[in-house]
């Protein structure tokens, strides 16, 4: 298993597609298919159903996905550890994050970080909504957040960065698929399912 492998099999699970991977990469698509194929073999299990049409993620594919996130996160700062632990220079940035973000967002505002600030080493953790009192505290530098949960702590300032919506998921025969929209109040004798409290907004308990 190397870094080309894992590469490759991050952003065709991103783009479910080997044609956008390849460009996103800036290799050819053969050369993605030949990076997967390897890994799988590796690994002794299938990461993706392929047709002709449609490119899915297996169980497998979804539970490695989440590991070689965080392997590209952890290699991204070794790198940085390394190039800055003879330098009396060297600084540390604290950053806090949810588990969205550090799979869609986090490893290219990384890389770009480093990019720009090579000699600053980035000290990343989980830190779910415990983040802002973290920030409020002095244990945390930057963390990545809602805007409803920054605002209502005085003292911290925040960039919006993007936009995210909730969606609500439905079978096809539920009596509110046909709908444009729905609202709390519809939902309210539905059965959810969330994501760990640790993680959920405050605002869907």
């Amino acid at each position: 298993m190397n870094t080309n492998q894992l590469n490759c099999f991050v952003e065709v699970a991103k783009s479910l597609s080997f044609a956008r991977a390849a460009e996103k990469l800036y290799i050819s698509q053969p050369s993605v298919s030949n990076q997967i194929s390897a890994l799988e073999n590796e690994l002794g299990s299938r990461l993706f159903y392929r047709t002709k049409h449609k490119v899915e993620l297996t169980s497998a594919g979804e539970s490695f996905f989440r590991d070689a996130v965080e392997i590209l996160n952890q290699q991204t700062m070794a790198v940085a550890r390394a190039r800055t632990r003879d330098s009396m220079f060297a600084e540390v940035l604290k950053v806090g994050y949810d588990w969205d973000v550090s799979i869609h967002r986090l490893p290219e505002i990384l890389r770009q970080y480093h990019k720009a600030m090579p000699q600053v080493y980035v000290s990343n953790q989980l830190s779910g909504f415990e983040k802002e009192r973290l920030l409020m505290d002095g244990h945390l530098d930057v963390g990545f957040s809602a805007i409803e949960r920054v605002s209502a702590f005085h003292g911290l300032q925040f960039i919006p960065l993007f936009e995210g919506h909730f969606v609500c998921v439905l079978p096809k025969t539920h009596r509110l698929a046909s709908r444009d929209s729905v609202t709390a109040k519809d939902l309210s004798k539905e059965t959810h399912i969330f994501l760990s409290p640790v993680y959920c907004p405050p605002e869907m308990d």
